[in-house]
């Protein structure tokens, strides 16, 4: 039976990967009948919860503008794409004003339910995952002149620096609408760690503090057409100004951890960084959109993400003599970094003048003592074959002297750039120019063929400073021991001092945590150890346990998964509700499955839409570790009924138990939690949801934290 189930799955696998990003609208009983559908509105909402921000977009789709008549049921297909490390743990869809959380099955018993259920016009949606970073989400029924609205919960790593944090949002799956959303509403979830929401690329965007009795407090920003631009930033206050962030969660003896640690402060190696960033532009030759404009905001950012105040810089920019912004190193401060890349916008050719642009930097380098590297950007492509490359290389190289000074390279070029064959390796524009001189210098190269600007400017402005070789990341406890460890954010075998490393892992034993790293640094074997001690290990969100089997799923996935592997990533994936190539969510029309503590954050913009109540709730204290008293503030007016009462739910959605809510005179009702659940056992440490019920058509949900004895 296994092997006939497993045999199935594959074959629904085995389909091509359909194109990302599109909304469709069609009559499921015509086959190849659609129509590009609309959103109608789109709220995305997040939360920092560790090393990830959890993203939850809600969406409302609909037929406008197509030729489908009102009484004509549609199905919905919307089709986007997420990078290879997001973890989606769940979905939602509305039915009337009823929330239906999806269940997670097996794909191919989730794919028969869906198409039965279609046959039988009732209400459900599926999402699946249908490569490491395509999804499809299907909706039916839709009436041609109704709107559905749905929920997608993700996990995506954040980029971290010294400084700030950021997290790319998903404006391109707003794209998908014939019409273009009017406003694109952004909540954000702040507290102690994570503080001071902004886009970076657009200064001018406010965010609002906000808050209510039922969905707490957050910071919100309203975006319009303008400001729904792809590659859209959002960037927070990194708490690695702090020192090294670690948070647990506990499960017993042990549990899941996550870590961000810079690792120069393990060396004593706070050296200070000097970066020369050469730009040369050809507005002939095109570079897959990357404008100049977006070419210097990409570096500007990064080099403020990357780069402390101690460290310097300068700029010079190809014109038919260089133009050097300054004449001496300038410190990375913000405001040093926003005005030299004002003033080298304001003197970039618009054609290439590469070999004077090298030699004027080198030549900069080397009348202050040759230190410093320099950051080539350049999108040129005439330098593609030995007879051009090689005596240019030779006069490069002749003109540095020893020791060479380090050059990394970013190759900005369209998809259409020529390309080049030379001893049996393709190089795009002026690839083989720059790939060899690099490696002759030391440096790095990249390029925006295969990634993001942002990947490229990011990956080699990261490893312009020293640099662990053969290096080695150890975490363990004082007593105890840490395994299955993912370092999320380490691609090559050097570790760079500069560039945070991030890891989710498990542990066994009691804290502190020892983090230790060893490897080669300038020639020699270095070991760093620091020890966080456990008041400085703050208590993560339950959602660190999806982080961890979030990236466990990817691992089994890669590759061809034999029939075992494939059977333990369908266990796993329903266990832990992570979404997997081999599963689906399925929201279905079942009272059942109806969620009664989800809470609907786009009712923040509408007043109206509120449940009214006037009890005040607060429970103390919070967080707890043995008991916590639950209180609700009554009006005189307010009569407690029968049906009062208290439930606590985990962050699964599943009830743990009940409470009854006594009065005390004629203004407060109380219970009081001590932390069990209805068996009687000790609920895990984590975040929990309290609904207190004061009234037929009065509720309140609040989020209690339960620490670990």
């Amino acid at each position: 039976m296994r092997t006939t189930f497993l045999f199935c799955t594959v074959l629904l696998l085995s389909v091509p990967a359909w194109a990302v990003f599109s909304l469709r609208v069609g009559n499921p009983r015509v086959f190849g009948s659609t129509q590009q559908g609309t959103l109608e509105q789109a709220t995305l909402s997040v939360r920092p919860v560790g090393l990830y921000l959890e993203y939850g977009l809600y969406l409302t789709f609909s037929a406008r503008g197509t030729t489908y008549q009102s009484s004509d049921s549609l199905e919905v297909t919307f089709r986007f794409e997420l990078p290879a490390n997001a973890i989606v743990h769940d979905s939602w869809l509305w039915i009337n004003n009823d929330i239906s959380r999806a269940i997670i099955l097996d794909r191919w018993t989730a794919s028969n339910i869906y198409e039965e259920i279609v046959r039988r016009n009732q209400d459900p949606s599926v999402l699946f995952k249908n490569s490491a970073t395509d999804y499809e989400l299907r909706v039916f029924p839709m009436r041609g002149g109704e709107v559905r609205k749905v929920k997608i919960t993700y996990l995506m790593p954040m980029e971290w620096g010294r400084e700030e944090v950021e997290a790319r949002l998903p404006i391109e799956m707003l794209k998908t609408s014939r019409f273009q959303l009017p406003a694109f509403n952004l909540l954000v979830r702040t507290d102690n760690d994570w503080k001071n929401p902004r886009l970076p690329d657009f200064p001018s965007v406010v965010f609002e503090p906000k808050s209510n009795p039922k969905l707490g407090a957050w910071e919100e920003a309203v975006l319009p057409p303008s400001v729904q631009v792809n590659g859209l930033r959002l960037a927070l206050e990194s708490p690695l100004k702090k020192g090294p962030y670690v948070r647990a969660l506990s499960t017993g003896q042990g549990g899941f951890y996550q870590m961000a640690i810079l690792p120069e402060r393990l060396f004593d190696n706070e050296e200070a960084r000097k970066i020369l960033v050469l730009i040369d532009y050809n507005y002939f030759v095109g570079a897959a959109n990357i404008t100049p404009d977006a070419l210097m905001n990409e570096l500007k950012q990064q080099m403020k993400r990357h780069l402390a105040s101690y460290d310097s810089f300068n700029i010079i920019v190809s014109n038919l003599t260089p133009r050097l912004i300054n004449n001496e190193w300038m410190a990375a401060t913000p405001a040093n970094l926003d005005q030299a890349f004002a003033s080298a916008r304001s003197q970039l050719a618009d054609y290439s003048n590469l070999p004077p642009l090298l030699g004027t930097g080198i030549q900069f380098i080397q009348q202050r003592d040759r230190k410093g590297v320099i950051l080539l950007a350049t999108n040129a492509i005439n330098y593609n074959t030995h007879t051009s490359v090689n005596p240019l290389l030779n006069d490069i190289l002749l003109n540095m002297g020893t020791p060479r000074i380090p050059i990394h390279a970013l190759n900005y070029h369209n998809f259409s750039s020529p390309s080049f064959n030379i001893g049996g390796v393709l190089y795009y524009g002026s690839e083989y120019l720059l790939v060899n001189l690099t490696r002759l210098t030391g440096g790095n190269f990249a390029r925006t063929f295969g990634s993001t600007l942002t990947q490229a400017v990011e990956s080699l402005i990261s490893r312009t400073g020293a640099a662990l070789m053969a290096a080695d990341v150890h975490t363990t406890l004082a007593n105890g021991y840490c395994f299955g460890r993912f370092t999320l954010n380490q691609s090559d075998e050097a570790l760079y001092l500069n560039r945070p490393i991030l890891q989710v892992g498990q542990y066994q034993g009691q804290f502190p945590l020892k983090i230790q790293i060893a490897g080669e640094l300038n020639g020699e074997v270095s070991f760093g150890e620091i020890v966080v001690e456990t008041p400085n290990i703050g208590l993560s969100d339950t959602l660190n346990r999806e982080m961890w089997f979030g990236n466990y799923l990817q691992l089994l996935e890669r590759g061809t998964p034999s029939s075992n592997i494939i059977a333990e990533i369908i266990h796993q994936s329903i266990a832990e509700r992570v979404l997997s190539r081999y599963t689906a969510f399925l929201c279905l029309e079942d009272v059942i499955y109806f969620c009664p503590t989800c809470l609907d954050e786009t009712q923040s913009t509408s007043t109206d839409a509120l449940i009214q109540s006037d009890s005040t709730v607060r429970a103390w204290p919070n967080p707890f570790t043995e008991r916590v008293t639950i209180e609700a503030r009554l009006s005189s007016s307010s009569a407690l009924p029968a049906s009062a009462g208290v439930e606590i739910y985990n962050t699964s959605g599943q009830l743990v138990r009940r409470l009854v809510l006594a009065t005390d005179g004629a203004s407060k009702a109380i219970a009081v939690w001590d932390g069990k659940d209805a068996s009687g056992n000790d609920a895990p440490a984590g975040i929990y949801v309290a609904l207190v019920r004061t009234g037929a058509n009065q509720q309140t949900a609040l989020r209690i934290a339960k620490n670990s004895p």
